[in-house]
């Protein structure tokens, strides 16, 4: 299957969220979060009362080698 680039804002379709999934479990020995702990975490930051930069998140995310 060929790199989708997204170039608008749009919800991954049910192919895509399985092709996600799949990747999440192979990721880590299967110990890397799965599609749903990773929208929770996308929708807190979203929500949240203070913007967070991505350098933060992918810095926590890396050092509890918990994304990949």
């Amino acid at each position: 299957m060929p790199m989708r680039i997204f170039t608008q804002n749009e919800p991954l379709n049910g192919p895509e969220l399985d092709r996600l999934a799949d990747f999440l479990e192979n990721c880590n020995s299967g110990r890397a979060t799965n599609v749903e702990a990773l929208d929770g975490f996308f929708a807190a930051l979203v929500a949240g009362p203070e913007t967070v930069m991505p350098t933060e998140y992918y810095s926590d995310w890396n050092k509890t080698n918990r994304w990949v």
